[in-house]
This record gives structure tokens, C-alpha cells and sequence, in this order.
């Protein structure tokens, strides 16, 4: 959902505190990924950052009207520069925004936005992106949007690093019985030969709770078998009324889940957390 900014004009996404927080530890890790990673020789044609679901780079906190950075500006501005970020956005008008405040970061010379699905639209990001070239990619979507397919031609034969907001509940377990049904949006999100129904109903005692990991099971299971990502780790994300959706990270390499563990040992309270 988007609303007209009061700062500057330009439209806002709409967001709940959990939004906040979740964007507060993508913050924290492309500020430790560029910092380590960015101009080392390994990846002599760059670092690159993809976004398929960019908004307008400007978040409104529904409640109490805070602006946060969203996450192409929290890319504009990352520590040490990225080669190129590339933006993905359906709504032209959300677009328009984001470019008007892409125009005006440190970044203005470096991203380009491609307005369209990112399901239809990828293999033209994926043009933008060099062979040695090290990408970071958030996933970022309202609910079950982005096709497997999507995730396989953004990231398979290259090394690209994932947070991919996984709908579990807030789609998934809402609109579960809806998409048994043959070449449903879960078949398509999960991928070939998944079997997520079968893992649904094998569970023993199934609950909401336990559906949700299943189904969570399963999509890291595809991330790990069809794109070869050997390190995933994923976290829920709450609301006021229960739990909304994980934040799934995968890596073909320790040294990225490494990155993504240290960043999430602490909140944006400050807080230290125990898990």
C-alpha cells in the first residue's frame, strides 16, 4: 500500500514496525558485506545488488508516521559502493518515486530500474549482471509472488547471496486449501517436484505451527538441492497478531551465512538476541 509522503511529496510504502526492524538488519548486513567484500579481487567485475520488489524506496511507519530508508536507498547507501544496483518495480507510480529518490542518493549513476513483474522481467536484470561478479539479492514480496523459476534464473551458475521473505503464514497457511489445486501460486513459488503437499500431509500432528515449518522445510530443500545453496538459515517475523512470514537467507558460501548470523544477533532496540 502506498500514500503520498509529507516530506517531499513522492509516494511512501506503507509499513508496520515489523518492517522496520526487518529492514534495520538488511542495513546492518550491506554495510558488513560491502565493507568486507566490496573490491576484493575474487570478484574483479564487482559487487552488484539486485532488488525485485524495490517500492519506493521510502517506508512509512503506518502508526506512528517514522520514515525509514527502504531497501534500494539502504543499497544507494551502503558503506562501500556497489558496482551497479539493479531494481525491479511493478507500479509505475511506486517507480517514479523510487527513481526521483534514486536520482538524488550517492548512487544516482549506478542502478537502473526495470518497471514490470520480476517473474516476467528477470532475465533482463540478469543481462545487467557480469560473469565474477558477486551479487546480493532481497526478495522482498507482499506475499506468494515470486516464482522459483525466478529465484533459479537470478541465481543459478553465479554466486548470489538471498533474503527471500517466505509467506508461510500471512499466504501460505491463510490460503493453503486454495492452492492444492494442480499449478497453483505454491507450485509455482515452490518449484518442480517439490512435494509440498505430500510434506503437509505426512505431518503427524498437524497444527498451524508445524504446517508452516513444513512448508518452510520444503522451500529450503529446493534452495538447497535445485540452486546448490549449501547455507540457508531463516527467521520468523511477527505482527500484533501472530507470526507473518521468515526471512530466508541462503549462501553458496559459509563466510555469507557468517555475515548474515552476526547481524542478527542484535535488534534495533539494541538488544542481544539468544537463538
Amino acid at each position: 500500500m502506498a500514500a503520498t509522503g509529507k516530506r517531499d511529496g513522492l509516494l511512501t510504502r506503507s509499513s508496520g514496525v515489523w518492517t522496520a526492524n526487518k529492514l534495520y538488519l538488511w542495513h546492518q548486513y550491506v554495510g558488513i558485506t560491502t565493507k568486507a567484500m566490496a573490491g576484493k579481487p575474487g570478484w574483479d567485475a564487482g559487487l552488484f545488488y539486485v532488488d525485485l520488489f524495490a517500492g519506493t524506496g521510502i517506508c512509512e511507519d503506518r502508526d506512528t508516521g517514522e520514515w525509514f530508508p527502504g531497501s534500494p536507498l539502504i543499497a544507494a547507501n551502503a558503506p562501500r559502493p556497489f558496482t551497479k544496483i539493479l531494481l525491479v518495480e511493478k507500479d509505475p507510480n511506486c517507480a517514479a518515486a523510487l527513481r526521483a529518490r534514486m536520482d538524488r542518493s550517492p548512487a544516482a549513476s549506478r542502478y537502473r530500474i526495470f518497471e514490470g513483474d520480476c517473474n516476467q522481467c528477470v532475465k533482463d536484470v540478469v543481462s545487467e549482471i557480469p560473469e565474477r561478479a558477486l551479487t546480493v539479492a532481497v526478495i522482498d514480496p507482499p506475499g506468494l509472488d515470486v516464482h522459483f523459476d525466478t529465484i533459479s534464473t537470478l541465481a543459478q551458475g553465479r554466486r548470489v547471496d538471498l533474503l527471500v521473505l517466505f509467506a508461510d503464514a500471512m499466504d501460505g497457511l491463510r490460503n493453503l486449501e486454495s492452492y492444492r489445486s494442480a499449478g497453483s501460486r505454491m507450485d509455482l513459488v515452490m518449484g518442480p517436484s517439490s512435494e509440498w503437499r505430500e510434506a503437509v500431509d505426512a505431518l503427524p500432528f498437524p497444527s498451524p505451527a508445524t504446517t508452516r515449518d513444513a512448508l518452510c522445510g520444503v522451500y529450503e530443500r529446493q534452495l538447497a538441492r535445485r540452486l546448490g545453496y549449501e547455507f540457508i538459515s531463516h527467521q520468523a517475523v511477527h505482527g500484533p497478531n501472530g507470526p507473518l512470514y521468515r526471512l530466508v537467507y541462503a549462501s553458496k558460501d559459509a563466510r555469507g551465512l557468517d555475515f548474515w548470523v552476526k547481524v542478527n544477533k542484535r535488534d534495533r532496540s539494541g538488544q542481544t538476541r539468544f537463538f
